[in-house]
């Protein structure tokens, strides 16, 4: 077992944003009232101790990108504070996967084997759990992987034996509650890709097509449901055809099974024969919410997603009479949804349903998870309350810049909201409110400056994610972040990665467009505070053809947080600079192209020999900043090759982090206005070896000091700001939340040597 990190730097304060990703599932603690575990598709594991209200995540002892991805957790019924969780991803056309342990109710996890394949943010991740405890052995565990089979261990997770089921796509595992020894195992399709996927600009591609984006491969068209007897030695198929995607189990001894094609189904014999049970149900839903109250009440909800207009805004059913009849709930309305963010609407409340899950000890109490957090009720379904999803709320963050003129605002952009302002050092935030609606539907926000000539003024890059052809639009707020309003609309298909105002020329602003050069991609400048743009004839390599070079490498694979939604979260603000010492200079890094220079004349000169481009395939070009204190310096993080700096303009560059040659990822930089104040970032990379950590520096970079050791996850860290006076970092993580850093002693704290971490 690898060695739990130590505990965090007390100067570590968690941002109120919070974290998570898509909610995927939820468990309740037999052994512990109103303890709870929720899992997320990129933010790991969170833990509730107080029947839901408040969640913080528990991380600690994760490495590797992918264990925050996680698909399943189960919790031992027998031994107290032992549960376990699946984590994986797929990229590259290859899977893998670990399962981890922990002893302590989720304080501290440790890696048990990586022999599993999981895939925490693929087609099944709102299914139901594929790991489960044995309600009579305290050391048997069975899980299901996304490819290599089914797997027991015996010794409470040491060692593990192969079950068969080999090439299967496992969405359930379950142990039956009463008959020990009786094993369930769910598979799924290739049909789950049609419906995972309806409604989006993929839903009408081939399933080779649809395989080869999610790294998968072809698994046929029929799920099944398979029985053991014996703790998994043998297997008999209960169903053939149908995509099961949950099972329950009722007080009564009947089985309850939700599929994505043939409804609910029940059977009274241990699932050798079943019946449709749908009397009073959506026809032609698909389902995989469904939880059996103490009393043996039913309740599920089909899968809304946007455009299912024809369904309740909260389509929670109920049966009282074993599933032969269900009726809707309630049809919400937004007074019954209670302590619900401001951006969310009763339409938001019921899409994308993952789980809905009735307590064992509190009658009438339920829990709803979907794309945007968790939701209790206390009264059946009738009302909810979200209690502002403190601590879970979707968070993907992208960059994050603190005002100059006011040290204790906050902007920061997300891969699934508006920009966010918080006037309290982090301590609240609140979305801005952009009036008239943008072009294109454009919500998510992307790069985002403060002003330091005129207070108040932010602007920040809007898109859609998702699009055919995403939009790119700039937001203008006078009012610090409260409110903004549209007022440039690029050509689609184009994504702003970076904002930033002159340091010279109050009113100047400068913006690098990712996207295909013919479309519009390149440098844009405004000469009246971001109303206005024009393109910069600016010739660049002339093989270069659109910004990434290696786009389906760089927005597609290595950086976004999960391989098959391109540009997710890949973090923004990182490869455009302005020459505080120069008139009208610029520096654009590219990703495995260069570094470059853009003088008042549009020349271009590359200024990037002796740095690491073209070392592999994974060391590529993440961050460059100006040296605010000395001309002609300039700093470049990369991946797996640290951070290097030029003290002559790009004619000599020398590697200052770290002091070995342990790959490192430095994917975010921010210099104090002195320059001797430098915090750095690196988020670990899927299937890269460098690891998640955050460093500072009081003296120009001779010496390093860690602020995260760890003890958060492997946190994904996308964007880092330096306060006004260089006293705190900001840093904003994808999935994880945010966190503040108090720098105030560092200088008087014993320093690390600038080496990576082991």
């Amino acid at each position: 077992m690898k060695r739990a990190p130590d505990p965090p730097p007390a100067s570590a304060v968690p941002l109120r944003i919070g974290g998570g990703g898509y909610v995927t599932g939820l468990v309740v603690d037999p052994l512990v009232p109103d303890r709870l575990l929720a899992r997320c598709d990129v933010g790991g594991v969170f833990r509730s101790d107080d029947g839901g209200r408040v969640w913080r995540p528990v991380n600690r002892g994760m490495t590797e990108a992918h264990h925050h991805m996680v698909q399943s957790v189960a919790i031992s019924p027998l031994v107290p504070g032992l549960a376990f969780r699946c984590s994986g991803d797929a990229r590259g056309g290859r899977r893998f996967g670990t399962i981890h342990r922990t002893q302590d109710g989720g304080a501290t996890w440790h890696e048990l084997t990586d022999r599993c394949d999981f895939f925490g943010n693929g087609p099944t991740r709102m299914m139901g759990e594929v790991i489960a405890c044995s309600p009579s052995a305290p050391d048997v565990i069975v899980a299901g992987a996304y490819s290599t089979g089914a797997w027991r261990s015996g010794d409470g997770g040491t060692t593990w034996q192969h079950l068969g089921l080999a090439g299967a796509r496992i969405s359930v595992v379950a142990a039956h509650p009463h008959v020990a020894e009786r094993l369930y195992v769910a598979t799924c399709s290739d049909r789950v890709f049609s419906v995972v996927e309806r409604g989006s600009r993929w839903a009408h591609e081939a399933t080779s097509e649809k395989c080869r984006r999610y790294s998968d491969v072809r698994r046929g068209d029929r799920g099944s449901l398979l029985i053991s007897p014996d703790s998994g030695s043998s297997w008999t198929v209960a169903l053939d055809g149908p995509d099961v995607t949950n099972l329950a189990f009722g007080p009564d001894g009947a089985l309850y099974a939700a599929t994505l094609q043939d409804g609910l189904l029940r059977s009274r014999d241990d699932g050798r024969t079943w019946s449709a049970i749908m009397t009073g149900l959506p026809a032609g839903a698909s389902f995989h919410a469904l939880t059996v109250a103490a009393d043996g009440t039913l309740y599920t909800a089909p899968d809304a997603r946007p455009g299912d207009d024809a369904l309740a805004p909260v389509p929670v059913y109920v049966s009282e009479d074993h599933g032969r009849r269900w009726r809707l709930v309630r049809r919400h309305v937004a007074a019954h949804l209670v302590r619900y963010p401001p951006y969310m609407s009763e339409r938001h409340a019921g899409w994308a349903i993952s789980t809905l899950r009735a307590c064992p000890r509190v009658p009438g109490r339920l829990y709803l998870c979907n794309w945007y957090g968790v939701a209790r009720s206390d009264d059946g379904g009738l009302t909810w309350d979200a209690n502002h999803f403190s601590g879970i709320e979707t968070t993907c963050g992208e960059a994050i810049a603190v005002a100059p003129h006011a040290p204790e605002t906050v902007h920061l952009t997300l891969a699934d909201h508006r920009p966010s302002v918080s006037r309290d050092a982090g301590r609240s935030f609140e979305p801005m409110r952009v009036e008239p609606p943008p072009p294109g539907g454009a919500s998510d926000s992307t790069a985002v400056v403060a002003s330091r000539h005129r207070p108040g003024l932010v602007l920040a890059g809007l898109t859609r994610r998702g699009a055919a052809r995403r939009p790119a639009v700039i937001v203008r707020s006078v009012d610090g972040g409260a409110t903004g309003r549209p007022v440039h609309a690029f050509g689609d298909g184009l994504f702003i990665q970076a904002l930033v105002e002159d340091a010279r020329v109050p009113g100047r602003y400068h913006a690098f467009l990712d996207g295909a050069l013919a479309d519009g991609a390149g440098l844009y400048r405004s000469h009246d505070e971001g109303r206005g743009w024009h393109r910069r004839d600016v010739v660049f390599p002339r093989h270069v053809h659109t910004f990434p070079h290696h786009a389906a490498w760089i927005d597609a694979e290595l950086m976004p947080v999960v391989g098959y939604q391109v540009k997710n979260a890949c973090g923004t603000n990182r490869h455009l600079c302005v020459d505080p010492h120069r008139d009208d200079t610029l520096y654009v890094g590219e990703w495995t192209e260069g570094v470059f220079r853009v003088g008042p004349d549009d020349e271009v000169v590359p200024i990037g020999d002796g740095l690491p481009f073209g070392a592999d395939p994974k060391t590529t070009l993440a961050v460059l900043r100006c040296d605010p204190a000395r001309p002609e310096a300039l700093w470049a993080g990369f991946t797996r090759a640290g951070l290097w700096r030029t003290l002559d303009g790009g004619r000599r560059w020398s590697k200052v982090f770290p002091g070995n040659e342990a790959p490192c990822h430095v994917t975010g930089l921010a210099l104090a206005d002195d320059g001797a104040t430098i915090a750095i970032a690196g988020e670990p990379l899927a299937g890269s070896s460098g690891r998640s950590g955050m460093w500072a520096s009081v003296d120009t970079g001779t010496s390093w000091h860690t602020l995260d050791d760890g003890a958060f996850g492997a946190l994904r860290w996308k964007g880092i700001a330096l306060g006004p006076g260089a006293t705190t970092v900001y840093a904003v993580t994808c999935g994880s939340g945010g966190f503040r850093f108090e720098l105030g002693s560092l200088a008087d704290r014993a320093v690390s040597s600038p080496s990576a971490p082991p």
